[in-house]
């Protein structure tokens, strides 16, 4: 397998803040899918545990769905691959005020 170039995403993670959260889903991800070398994208909400996904499939396509409590998530780049959970992803996250 050839190594990807250094400077192209194959993965973006972003944190979805309540202010821009519907321009992020919509405008961000419209550029982000455009990413010929992108095989993950994982919008993350700032304000509660809430994390879709979106997977690149083989057919051109794309998986999306959403990361249950206690699911692991298993991304392969080629030559990255992960296996998340969402308490990976909340790591080091004080818990939103009540």
């Amino acid at each position: 397998m050839t190594r990807p170039d250094p400077y192209v995403p194959l993965s973006v993670g972003d944190c979805l803040r309540p202010s821009t959260a519907n321009i992020d889903r919509r405008e961000k991800w419209l550029a982000y899918r455009g990413l010929a070398s992108l095989r993950a994208y994982l919008p993350v909400k700032a304000d509660r545990r809430l994390v879709d996904y979106y997977l690149h499939d083989a057919g051109g396509g794309w998986q999306t769905g959403r990361l249950e409590e206690g699911e692991v998530l298993n991304i392969d780049c080629g030559v990255l691959a992960m296996a998340l959970t969402r308490d990976d992803l909340y790591e080091d996250v004080a818990p939103p005020p009540a």
